[in-house]
């Protein structure tokens, strides 16, 4: 019955509940009282059963013919609804947009891109889950959050994760201004002996600094403080001895901060991609805003890859 039913002819179901006469619906739709039976009759053959029980005084509609009538008023609320909200805000975005953000994830760019989101849209509420890779990609994967921002993996290790470059950033050592290691230090062995503030183990940052002091030969340091927001790592460098490799767009390093400063020393160039990770064939209207407005930003500020 699905393929047959129109708005018009649930319509015509109705009038006819009301007013228990074809022939008088026929002159309330300006129609033909052929046609308002027809539209009847097909019903009636669809659902084998009668929708009218025929009386001296008129057609007097059986519980089924109701139904069809308040399905009828129900549908055409409902795109009154729709109508009225694309009225208002054609350009609107609905519903949630969870999104995952992985260690160092929360720079600018992504501050940004946010702001403009929801700066033009009242509809969309937004939540922020911070975390590892493992457990958010595994959200993703069970459709309990729409995406991941931040270090992509290239490749994703989940066949059905589509990862969205976004903008390149590179590794870099850096400590306070006044800290003595800019004296000192030539080569990475020269940090060794250092307080480091890095990533967590298993992040990407994490085990580029492993194999540097691996790959120099030398003792990888032990003396090292986790940190998964960025911000909370460059403000614990710039306030005590310990040093940081984080990693930062060509963007970044024209305006880091003033109590700054990155240590003079060769790092081994390995490529560094912010994204985004969701997964294939699941579509989201929220999502897709939030990846083009990133790129929009990362174009901006001319960081794309």
């Amino acid at each position: 019955m699905l393929a047959f039913l129109r708005i018009r002819d649930l319509n015509t179901i109705q009038i006819v509940c009301e007013l228990e006469s074809a022939s008088a619906a026929s002159q309330t739709l300006n129609i033909s009282q052929p046609a308002v039976s027809k539209i009847l009759r097909t019903f009636s053959d669809l659902l084998h059963r009668e929708l009218f029980v025929r009386k001296a005084h008129g057609l007097i509609p059986t519980e089924s013919a109701w139904i069809l009538a308040r399905l009828g008023n129900s549908v055409v609320d409902e795109l009154k609804k729709l109508s009225t909200l694309e009225d208002a805000e054609t350009d609107s975005i609905y519903g949630n947009l969870i999104v995952g953000m992985l260690p160092f994830s929360e720079q600018d760019i992504v501050a940004t891109a946010l702001a403009r989101i929801t700066r033009t849209t009242r509809h969309l509420k937004f939540r922020a889950i911070p975390g590892d890779y493992i457990t958010l990609m595994e959200a993703v994967m069970a459709e309990e959050i729409d995406c991941v921002i931040g270090v992509l993996r290239q490749p994703a290790p989940y066949p059905e994760v589509q990862e969205a470059p976004l903008w390149e950033e590179c590794f870099q050592t850096v400590a306070r201004t006044d800290h003595p290691i800019h004296k000192t230090a030539k080569t990475i062995t020269d940090l060794s002996q250092e307080r480091w503030i890095v990533g967590p183990h298993g992040t990407p940052i994490r085990n580029y600094f492993d194999t540097l002091f691996r790959s120099e030969g030398t003792v990888v340091p032990t003396h090292t403080y986790e940190m998964v927001s960025f911000r909370l790592a460059e403000q614990l460098v710039a306030e005590s001895d310990a040093i940081g490799l984080l990693s930062y767009s060509d963007n970044q390093l024209k305006k880091l901060r003033d109590d700054l400063k990155i240590i003079d020393v060769s790092l081994e160039k390995v490529p560094c991609i912010i994204g985004v990770s969701y997964r294939r064939n699941v579509a989201s209207h929220a999502r897709f805003a939030l990846i083009n407005e990133l790129k929009n930003v990362a174009s901006e500020l001319g960081v794309i890859p």
